[in-house]
């Protein structure tokens, strides 16, 4: 385990330009912002932590953000994120890519713990694991895992605008999906409940978990589920946004 964090690195993926919240992800939420909630959430992991974000003016901002935390940066085209993260993993040679979007001010280190475990038993190649696909956990806690190399070869083969666009689509769907490929599940299922930062009501739902429900202060997920019964009106705020087809 010891040697695969050595060559691991958490990519963030980011931008100003949300069509349906614009900002987002520099946007004051209980007195932090998405990034320094994401920053101070994933801290105990101790990896390395990339902003990746496009090279628009309107993201220099991120740019100043990231840097402003202590994060490398890496710039690359605002729709082609499959390119971003390939010019990412290339430029600071990590051989294992750990992805999240800049909107989850909730993500759990103990989360991406998990997927990292089940990652390392798994053998070395073109290798996926996520907890997004058999979902279980709420929409805002998504992490994907997967190798340099699957990333690259999809980089390199993948022709579809949305497999460039959602990065992963290629690793894990089709004939050419992962060779060693597993799914982070909960016991518990609580897939229904929108925990990311994509609309004016997710912002509602996310300030109101802080402020009345204390999750931010929950570190791990086993601490934070259980505070989810019971509050059923609260997530209905925003169960029915549609979760966008297009990416951060």
């Amino acid at each position: 385990m010891q040697a695969l964090l050595a060559h691991t690195g958490i990519l963030i993926q980011a931008r100003m330009g949300s069509t349906r919240l614009p900002g987002k992800v520099d946007m004051p939420i209980n007195g932090k912002t998405p990034l320094q909630w994401i920053d101070q959430r994933l801290s105990s992991l101790h990896l390395p932590m990339v902003l990746a974000t496009s090279t628009l003016a309107q993201d220099d901002l991120l740019e100043l953000r990231g840097q402003a935390l202590g994060w490398k940066v890496f710039r690359g085209s605002e729709t082609d994120v499959l390119s971003r993260f390939a010019g990412a993993a290339r430029t600071f040679g990590f051989e294992h890519l750990i992805r999240i979007t800049a909107d989850c001010p909730f993500i759990c280190a103990d989360v991406l713990q998990q997927g990292l475990q089940i990652y390392s038993t798994l053998p070395k190649g073109r290798t996926y694991v996520s907890n997004s696909i058999e979902r279980t956990f709420p929409r805002g806690l998504d992490m994907e895992i997967f190798s340099a190399e699957l990333l690259l070869e999809a980089e390199k083969n993948a022709q579809h605008p949305a497999e460039r666009e959602h990065v992963t689509p290629y690793m894990y769907t089709g004939n050419r999906q992962a060779d060693h490929q597993a799914q982070v599940v909960h016991a518990q299922n609580y897939s229904h409940i929108r925990l990311t930062l994509d609309t004016p009501e997710d912002a509602l739902v996310i300030e109101r978990c802080m402020r009345e429900l204390q999750l931010h202060t929950c570190m791990h997920y086993e601490d934070m589920w259980p505070r989810f019964d019971g509050q059923q009106a609260l997530f209905e705020l925003n169960q029915n946004v549609e979760q966008k087809k297009t990416g951060l």
